[in-house]
């Protein structure tokens, strides 16, 4: 398997964009967890990028930066010997924030349902297939038949269903899927395998 230090192409390629897409509580952020690790174990370096509806905030009262943000500042970075945050008040398209991110080989983008990156759409349900058709560059598809709370109540538990459970398989959806990869959710080696396929072969072509 292709580690990031098996040089394929000559060329500087830029990163390997994936969006993981699907309603609220479709798992994304629960795949995505999973999946980096597996690409850092490789040597990949990976970014991320999420879209959230509501407003959030990633400082924390009294601090320096927050004062510079109360006092008015547009934009405030900080920067340590660790680590560095920019926090903007306006909102940024994924190309802006991704143009940040070019150093990396991969980014793995959840959300933003309606850019035109390579999507893999998570279903958790029937009446989720309609996005296979209402979206654009939709490459794969997971789906969960059947969730139900882990024991601590913290996160869902993927729970195996006959391969015939598959609604991916029935009448219509199985048209759209015609040329789409499509794995039950809770596949995380074979959802990782693909991602790592279509990397290596974005390498090999130097784009």
């Amino acid at each position: 398997m292709m580690t990031a230090n098996d040089n394929l192409s000559t060329t500087t390629t830029a990163p390997f964009v994936l969006q993981i897409v699907g309603y609220k509580n479709s798992g994304k952020t629960t795949l995505i967890t999973a999946l980096i690790p597996r690409f850092k174990e490789l040597g990949f370096r990976v970014g991320t990028i999420k879209h959230d509806a509501h407003d959030f905030s990633i400082d924390r009262p009294g601090t320096d930066s927050w004062k510079h943000q109360q006092a008015g500042a547009d934009i405030t970075a900080i920067s340590s010997p660790w680590r560095t945050a920019v926090m903007s008040n306006s909102p940024e398209p994924l190309s802006r924030l991704l143009a940040g991110m070019e150093h990396v080989d991969l980014v793995l983008v959840e959300g933003f349902k309606h850019e035109s990156h390579r999507k893999l759409v998570l279903l958790r349900e029937a009446g989720d297939l309609p996005l296979l058709s209402e979206l654009n560059f939709v490459a794969g598809a997971a789906w969960w038949p059947a969730a139900s709370p882990a024991p601590d109540g913290d996160e869902p538990m993927w729970l195996a269903e006959p391969a015939d459970a598959n609604p991916l398989t029935d009448g219509e959806a199985r048209q759209l899927a015609d040329n789409l990869k499509h794995f039950r959710l809770h596949d995380t080696a074979g959802i990782f395998l693909w991602i790592h396929s279509l990397l290596v072969t974005q390498r090999q072509n130097g784009h």
